[in-house]
């Protein structure tokens, strides 16, 4: 079945005495993360502390596109960008982020061009004017809503300076514990450990091993150093002891 749409579901019954009589009932799916990113806003120009931004409506098969937002990043401060905390403009300030709402737009106000830092509000949002010694990315969101379910997407940072990544991830679609993601985890555990002792026993054999080999190479020494000195002159013969004689 397709998300957000509604379905009218009949039931009827069949026996040698005929037909019964027809049920039927109507239900809607569950709306999903939009099937297509929002296309990456283009800048037309700069004007002070405005920024003019070509927009584009963006289509979504997993639900009804309900709204747009305008993000506006600060991309001096490089600061990493939360989509789960993307606040209006005075809220942001407050809690130091260096991203917020500037508008929120509906799908029949996208007409192609949007001037961001105009002053005004849009929705629940003020659009504040920019300051022009900083670099700004301008993100566009498309947003949608049915059944007290939100979906938001993001689209890439649009702007001379493209610092920003957005990460679109449904939280749903990491897997969570798995059978097969715990069974694969203790199996990998299972062969590192054994890899691990393994290591550790043939590192203790081949120290023993070493430790023997230079014991008996030292005994050998040992055995080679020791029994009488003779002199031995260059003539090749050997001196007989002189025996001295006792008054």
């Amino acid at each position: 079945l397709l998300p957000g749409t509604k379905y009218n579901i009949t039931l009827s019954t069949k026996s040698p005495n005929g037909n019964g009589a027809l049920v039927f009932k109507v239900i809607e799916t569950k709306i999903s993360d939009p099937d297509n990113l929002p296309t990456q806003p283009e800048i037309v120009k700069h004007e002070g502390s405005k920024i003019k931004i070509k927009i584009m409506p963006t289509i979504n098969n997993n639900g009804p596109v309900t709204a747009y937002r305008v993000i506006v990043v600060d991309e001096d401060v490089k600061q990493g960008f939360d989509k789960d905390s993307v606040l209006s403009y005075e809220e942001a300030k407050k809690n130091g982020l260096s991203y917020y709402i500037a508008a929120e737009l509906l799908p029949k106000d996208i007409d192609g061009e949007f001037v961001v830092g105009d002053g005004r509000k849009y929705g629940r949002y003020y659009n504040a004017p920019l300051d022009p010694s900083i670099n700004y990315n301008i993100i566009l969101a498309v947003i949608s809503e049915l059944n007290g379910i939100t979906k938001i997407a993001y689209s890439d940072a649009s702007g001379t300076h493209n610092g920003v990544f957005i990460l679109n991830v449904n939280p749903d679609d990491l897997g969570g514990d798995s059978p097969a993601v715990i069974i694969g985890l203790s199996i990998a555990i299972g062969l590192l450990s054994f890899m691990l002792i393994a290591g550790i026993i043939v590192f203790i054999i081949l120290k023993s091993r070493v430790i023997n080999r230079r014991q008996r190479l030292s005994d050998n020494q040992e055995l080679t150093l020791q029994g009488p000195m003779i002199e031995v002159e260059n003539n090749g013969y050997i001196h007989e002891e002189e025996h001295v004689p006792i008054n």
